[in-house]
């Protein structure tokens, strides 16, 4: 192996693990107030319709996957 594909090889591995460092750590949000267990709890409001926060804890862990950061909003 020559220095160039030494060097070429050196740098896909670093470009694929900054890739790689982020699958699977998805942001979900859960909102006791305005949020609800039918939505996806991609996004912090409800917009686009049915992309908004989970209601409770359980709608939460039965719909995330692990390594899921959950971002909870304080309410009642």
């Amino acid at each position: 192996m020559n220095g160039r594909t030494f060097l070429t090889l050196g740098a896909l591995i670093i470009v694929l693990t900054v890739v790689l460092s982020g699958v699977g750590l998805a942001q979900r949000y859960l909102n006791v107030t305005d949020g609800d267990d039918s939505y996806t709890g991609v996004n912090e409001t409800n917009s686009p319709a049915g992309t908004g926060p989970k209601r409770t804890l359980e709608g939460a862990f039965t719909a995330f996957a692990s390594a899921t950061s959950v971002f909870m909003k304080a309410g009642i």
